[in-house]
Protein backbone atom coordinates (compact mmCIF):
# COMPACT_ATOMS: atom_id res chain seq x y z
CA UNK A 1 0.00 0.00 0.00
CA UNK A 2 2.81 2.25 0.77
CA UNK A 3 4.16 1.95 -2.74
CA UNK A 4 1.29 2.73 -4.01
CA UNK A 5 0.82 5.66 -2.57
CA UNK A 6 3.97 6.93 -3.54
CA UNK A 7 3.84 5.52 -7.21
CA UNK A 8 0.86 7.36 -7.06
CA UNK A 9 2.79 10.49 -5.77
CA UNK A 10 5.17 10.60 -7.58
CA UNK A 11 3.36 10.28 -10.55
CA UNK A 12 1.29 13.21 -9.87
CA UNK A 13 3.91 15.75 -9.00
CA UNK A 14 6.86 14.64 -10.83
CA UNK A 15 5.87 13.15 -13.69
CA UNK A 16 2.42 15.25 -14.68
CA UNK A 17 2.75 18.12 -16.50
CA UNK A 18 4.42 21.64 -15.15
CA UNK A 19 2.39 24.28 -13.66
CA UNK A 20 2.85 27.33 -15.41
CA UNK A 21 0.03 29.03 -14.16
CA UNK A 22 2.29 31.53 -12.84
CA UNK A 23 3.63 32.88 -16.19
CA UNK A 24 -0.43 32.59 -18.13
CA UNK A 25 -2.08 35.82 -18.37
CA UNK A 26 -4.78 34.39 -17.24
CA UNK A 27 -4.68 33.64 -13.53
CA UNK A 28 -5.83 29.59 -13.04
CA UNK A 29 -5.25 27.23 -10.45
CA UNK A 30 -3.50 24.04 -11.38
CA UNK A 31 -4.48 20.69 -10.72
CA UNK A 32 -1.66 19.60 -8.24
CA UNK A 33 -3.03 22.75 -5.90
CA UNK A 34 -6.14 20.69 -5.94
CA UNK A 35 -4.50 17.34 -5.91
CA UNK A 36 -3.11 18.13 -2.74
CA UNK A 37 -5.81 20.17 -1.09
CA UNK A 38 -8.14 17.20 -1.75
CA UNK A 39 -5.78 14.76 -0.28
CA UNK A 40 -5.48 17.15 2.62
CA UNK A 41 -9.30 17.66 3.35
CA UNK A 42 -9.54 13.59 2.64
CA UNK A 43 -6.90 12.58 5.29
CA UNK A 44 -8.52 15.07 7.56
CA UNK A 45 -12.04 13.39 7.17
CA UNK A 46 -10.47 10.10 7.50
CA UNK A 47 -8.78 11.34 10.72
CA UNK A 48 -12.47 11.95 12.06
CA UNK A 49 -13.85 8.93 10.87
CA UNK A 50 -11.53 6.78 12.20
CA UNK A 51 -11.46 8.39 15.68
CA UNK A 52 -14.94 8.12 16.22
CA UNK A 53 -14.63 4.32 14.94
CA UNK A 54 -12.26 3.20 17.43
CA UNK A 55 -14.00 5.07 19.79
CA UNK A 56 -17.06 2.89 19.32
CA UNK A 57 -15.16 -0.21 19.30
CA UNK A 58 -13.03 -0.24 22.46
CA UNK A 59 -15.28 1.78 25.63
CA UNK A 60 -11.95 2.78 27.48
CA UNK A 61 -10.31 4.22 24.81
CA UNK A 62 -9.56 8.23 24.30
CA UNK A 63 -8.60 10.95 21.83
CA UNK A 64 -4.98 10.50 22.08
CA UNK A 65 -4.26 14.28 21.10
CA UNK A 66 -5.22 16.77 24.29
CA UNK A 67 -6.19 19.16 22.07
CA UNK A 68 -8.78 17.38 20.17
CA UNK A 69 -9.97 15.38 23.03
CA UNK A 70 -12.95 18.46 24.26
CA UNK A 71 -13.85 18.68 20.91
CA UNK A 72 -14.25 14.48 19.94
CA UNK A 73 -15.86 14.07 23.39
CA UNK A 74 -18.34 16.60 22.62
CA UNK A 75 -19.80 13.94 19.70
CA UNK A 76 -19.64 13.52 16.20
CA UNK A 77 -20.83 16.68 14.64
CA UNK A 78 -19.26 19.46 16.84
CA UNK A 79 -16.00 17.22 15.69
CA UNK A 80 -17.50 17.21 12.03
CA UNK A 81 -17.92 21.20 12.30
CA UNK A 82 -14.30 21.77 13.81
CA UNK A 83 -12.61 19.77 11.05
CA UNK A 84 -14.72 21.11 8.36
CA UNK A 85 -14.45 24.88 9.07
CA UNK A 86 -10.47 24.46 9.78
CA UNK A 87 -10.04 22.88 6.47
CA UNK A 88 -11.83 25.53 4.32
CA UNK A 89 -10.14 28.41 6.30
CA UNK A 90 -6.46 26.50 5.82
CA UNK A 91 -7.31 25.90 2.31
CA UNK A 92 -8.75 29.26 1.60
CA UNK A 93 -6.08 30.68 2.85
CA UNK A 94 -3.61 28.93 0.93
CA UNK A 95 -5.91 30.20 -2.40
CA UNK A 96 -5.33 33.78 -0.87
CA UNK A 97 -1.61 33.30 -0.49
CA UNK A 98 -1.00 31.46 -4.08
CA UNK A 99 -3.24 34.85 -5.98
CA UNK A 100 -0.64 37.04 -3.54
CA UNK A 101 2.14 35.14 -5.02
CA UNK A 102 1.28 34.94 -8.67
CA UNK A 103 -0.05 39.07 -8.45
CA UNK A 104 3.79 39.32 -7.91
CA UNK A 105 5.14 37.87 -10.47
CA UNK A 106 6.48 34.49 -8.72
CA UNK A 107 7.49 33.32 -5.30
CA UNK A 108 10.98 34.68 -5.97
CA UNK A 109 10.12 38.05 -6.52
CA UNK A 110 7.81 38.09 -3.29
CA UNK A 111 10.44 37.02 -1.43
CA UNK A 112 12.85 39.84 -2.93
CA UNK A 113 10.97 42.61 -1.80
Amino acid sequence: MIRLITALFLFLFILSSNAFAQTQEKQVLDKKFWVVNFVFVGANVFDGWSTFYALEKCPTCIEGNKLMRPIVNAGKMPTAIFIATTDVGIVYLVIISKSMIMNCGGWYQLLGR
